[in-house]
């Protein structure tokens, strides 16, 4: 058996699918990774989908694959825009910067045209422009918990399997209710 401790994607994932759904967003494109990446690429997609459609039930979802980069989420400004979405919800905060970057050369205002939310919450996310808002992961408690268990592991004490549900919704400027 292999033990692990890793981020809740789902709870993550729902809780970021509630706080669209609270801004009245009808019509959101998720730009997600291929369903090869368990974590980023199903979990925090599924646990959007629930947490905004249980908040949402007219509201409708469109998922845009991506990779991790940001010229692919570049490049693919046309087909989320193709959506007419009102948010974008993006997988990680690389994705966003690529996105916020084709947004900016279409003059496409965040968030005054479209919100644009999603995963990481890196530093380089409060510097943006607009800064982003993110679901930010507490790394360094959970590189303290891998580095606790390990020890006990070391010492054969028996450790369990665990998911981390340390997050914090951090709201910047890039979201803001849907226009009605």
């Amino acid at each position: 058996m292999v033990n692990f401790i890793k981020v809740d994607d789902i709870n993550a994932g729902k809780l970021m699918g509630e706080y669209i759904a609270s801004l009245n967003h009808q019509q959101v494109v998720f730009l997600g990774v291929s369903p090869q990446d368990k974590a980023v690429g199903v979990d925090r997609y599924e646990g959007f989908k629930q947490g905004f459609l249980a908040n949402n039930p007219q509201g409708k979802i469109s998922f845009v694959q991506t990779d991790f980069s940001f010229e692919q989420a570049y490049n693919l400004g046309d087909t989320v825009v193709s959506f007419e979405p009102s948010a974008v919800v993006y997988a990680t905060d690389n994705i966003a910067l690529g996105l916020l970057r084709y947004f900016h050369e279409k003059k496409i205002h965040v968030p005054q045209d479209i919100s644009l939310a999603g995963f990481g919450g890196y530093p380089v996310g409060s510097i943006s422009y607009p800064s982003l808002t993110s679901l930010a992961f507490d790394y360094k408690h959970l590189g303290i918990k891998t580095v606790e268990k390990l020890l006990s592991m070391l010492q054969n004490q028996p450790v369990t399997s665990e998911y981390d549900h340390n997050m914090n919704l951090i709201i910047r400027e890039s979201t803001r209710l849907a226009k009605i």
